[in-house]
């Protein structure tokens, strides 16, 4: 999926010219981007969960992102003796996180699963359900924008103005 990553301008620019020319491309471009985001963390949830290395974590503080949802930043030591302070790779939150101010929560011991090959690629155990939930509502939205679109290139549905 670096792929994706590397060349995410090429996409967003081909998104934003065919919403003039043919919005249902767009809609195809959009869906067929979460789908393949969302195949990539789940190839990265399936290594962390067949290859990747337990150990205790203290979640240090609560960062916010552009839209004010918090993440934990957890320091951690690798088995090797290398110490990390970084966000989980992959953290779903909602907008309550917006409000809540987590101060019980920092100090907290959490038990985190990092990637042996990339040890900064970690995920909090504790919210693995959590995390595929999202992950499949991702699934979900990715599906439905390409079902809407090859629908209307199919001519069955109209979402063109």
């Amino acid at each position: 999926m670096k792929n994706l990553h590397n060349y995410w301008n090429f996409y967003i620019g081909i998104f934003i010219a065919f919403i003039f020319i043919k919005p249902a491309i767009s809609f195809l471009i959009l869906g067929l981007m979460i789908v393949l985001q969302g195949v990539d963390f789940y190839m990265f949830f399936k290594n962390i969960e067949n290859y990747g290395v337990c150990t205790e974590g203290k979640i240090i503080l609560y960062e916010s992102d552009s839209d004010g949802h918090k993440q934990p930043v957890v320091r951690y030591k690798t088995k090797e003796g290398e110490t990390f302070e970084v966000k989980p790779f992959y953290y779903a939150t909602t907008d309550v996180s917006i409000f809540r101010s987590y101060k019980d929560e920092i100090g907290k011991v959490v038990t985190v699963i990092y990637d042996k090959k990339i040890p900064k690629r970690m995920i909090i155990e504790n919210e693995t359900i959590f995390n595929y939930l999202s992950l499949i509502l991702m699934f979900l939205v990715g599906f439905v924008f390409c079902l809407v679109s090859i629908l209307n290139l199919l001519g069955y549905i109209k979402i063109d103005s």
